[in-house]
């Protein structure tokens, strides 16, 4: 008999009913957006969706029951304009978006609720969603960025640690990543090998980090030196990235409620 799917999209609605309560449901989020010259402006849906899949089918091997909800491809990206291909929500769209399809995993069943950004412009929002869901409904409800999850493991690895900037914006990074798992996608002829922005996003005053917002048209639309980039690097990042989401989960699952 063939495992059970890792993919809530797949299940019928008795499959659902069945698992859901002893299950975590995992919502990707992204977005659709310039990612430079060389890069698809699907870049961020293509990694959160990788990424969401493979940590959950390790965590799911590892014996906890994580279920990976469909991609919501997009977020707030209006920062990206006036390039064209930014497909943007507005802030108050999303946040709602993000609490009706919490709600209805809730609703569906779901205890546990697993928000995973792939976007640095969702931060903020995947936060206050998953505040507002937990305080409105008997579940529990996490939010985070997959970079900040394995943040101290990419760090401390040799290979990822030679990457300018984690996760910057369509620079060494990103541009690993896609080369990695499609490099149909990736144009080489248009690989800029330098960049106006070199400095992290997030900066800091004394100790006190602060979160600096600022218009991606104003640094080329890319980070760091996209040209840096291979696909090994990519690859590698990749699969401590899952390996850390993973980790999250699998304690997440263990959390009782």
């Amino acid at each position: 008999m063939a495992a059970p799917s890792i993919f809530l999209g797949e299940l019928t609605r008795e499959q659902v009913r069945e698992v859901a309560a002893h299950a975590v449901a995992l919502l990707p989020v992204a977005a659709v957006e310039q990612h430079g010259p060389h890069l698809p402006i699907i870049t961020d849906a293509l990694l959160t969706e990788h990424i969401a899949a493979e940590a959950a089918r390790r965590a799911n091997e590892s014996g906890a029951r994580v279920l990976v909800a469909p991609l919501l491809p997009y977020g707030l990206s209006a920062h990206h304009r006036p390039f064209p291909g930014v497909l943007s929500l507005r802030l108050p769209t999303m946040l709602q978006i993000l609490a009706d399809v919490g709600e209805s995993l809730i609703l569906s069943g779901f205890r546990k609720l697993f928000i995973l950004n792939g976007h640095g412009g969702n931060s903020d929002v995947i936060g206050a969603a998953a505040a507002e869901l937990a305080a409105a409904h008997p579940a529990a409800v996490m939010a985070a960025s997959y970079w900040t999850i394995a943040k101290e493991a990419l760090a401390q690895d040799e290979e990822t640690q030679q990457l300018p900037w984690i996760p910057g914006h369509a620079g060494a990074f990103e541009t690993a990543c896609v080369l990695a798992l499609r490099p149909d996608l990736v144009d080489r002829d248009q690989l800029p090998g330098e960049s106006a922005a070199r400095s992290p996003r997030d900066g800091a005053v004394g100790s006190v980090p602060v979160h600096r917002h600022r218009w991606i048209h104003q640094i080329d639309g890319y980070t760091d030196v996209p040209a840096l980039a291979t696909a090994a690097a990519g690859q590698r990042a990749l699969a401590i990235i899952a390996e850390a989401v993973a980790g999250a989960l699998e304690q997440f699952a263990r959390t009782s409620l």
